[in-house]
């Protein structure tokens, strides 16, 4: 069984800077970019680099640390405006790697941003395991990441949207996939449903049973995706409150996630209720010491945190 740990393994903070610039006009492509659609909504949220490190089986090609690495989950490391990933591919022959940063270069405007010299410095200040596996990034490969504003219309007349052409998410839920994969199945059900003996179908009633449960569905997942984002990037107190709140956690407690893993509904009543929400500034972190603050306010010697 695949299990995920996160890690906030930031030392202090990295680059300042804001989230990149708006998305390029309708029906235009960001250099790279193969995996978020622009469009209308949300602003593009940094670079994104991703490698396929190599074949386990061939360790002198990697660095202890990454040799040593647990194929079987998924590790995340969070900090300020970054975040890596780890996981096996292949029931465990590769090691995938994903590395998430803001792009300075992209919020100026400039054509060639999310460089190498861009990925170095937004995790130049994170822990020694991080550090070991961002030189085994492949330096070629990059995109712009892009979501959009949740909308509620899929159908109109015979047509319906399913997919990233109705939910284009950021990726941190990681339901992309999926959550195209459920459209068509809701949708099967219920032209299924209303097939009759002589193979006609209700055409009209298939569509708007359909669009009566996914669009709800698919905007929870894609207004939690863009919370999620914002809490694994937080710096400062906001930090701290986050580190805080998890460690506090049952490492079992999947409360904040059931939702997303049940039964997909076919119909609204179906819907499980959403998780409850832990509003950040209840946590209290008096008790932390200036240090830890200090640390958190990247104003202090960079340390492992």
């Amino acid at each position: 069984m695949r299990t995920a740990r996160l890690t906030d393994s930031s030392s202090t903070s990295t680059s300042r800077c804001r989230w990149a610039g708006p998305p390029p006009a309708a029906g235009t492509r960001p250099r790279g970019s193969g995996r978020r659609a622009p469009g209308p909504g949300r602003p593009g949220r940094g670079a994104e680099l991703q490698d396929r490190a190599g074949p386990v089986e061939a360790p002198s090609a990697l660095d202890r640390d990454v040799r040593d690495v647990d194929l079987s989950e998924v590790s995340v490391h969070v900090g300020p405006r970054c975040h890596f990933v780890r996981y096996g591919l292949r029931g465990g022959e590769m090691l995938n790697q994903v590395a998430v940063f803001e792009s300075p270069k992209a919020l100026a405007g400039e054509e060639d941003w999310g460089t190498p010299d861009e990925l170095d410095h937004a995790f130049a200040a994170t822990c020694p395991d991080v550090q070991a596996g961002i030189p085994l990034m492949w330096r070629d490969r990059w995109w712009r990441m892009f979501d959009r504003d949740p909308i509620m219309t899929w159908v109109d007349g015979n047509i319906a949207l399913l997919g990233d052409a109705a939910h284009p998410p950021l990726q941190y839920m990681a339901q992309g996939a999926v959550m195209a994969i459920e459209d068509g199945w809701v949708l099967a059900k219920h032209v299924a449903a209303r097939r009759a003996d002589d193979g006609s179908i209700d055409w009209r009633g298939a569509l708007a049973a359909y669009e009566a449960v996914r669009p709800e569905h698919c905007r929870r997942v894609l207004t939690t995706a863009r919370a999620w984002g914002e809490l694994w990037h937080l710096d400062g107190v906001a930090r701290l409150r986050r580190n805080t709140l998890l460690r506090a956690r049952d490492t079992h407690d999947y409360s904040f996630t059931d939702w997303i893993y049940g039964p997909t509904a076919l119909t609204p009543e179906e819907e499980p209720p959403m998780f409850t929400p832990i509003p950040l500034d209840s946590v209290d972190v008096s008790g932390l010491t200036d240090s830890a603050r200090s640390a958190a306010s990247g104003n202090a010697t960079p340390t492992t945190a």
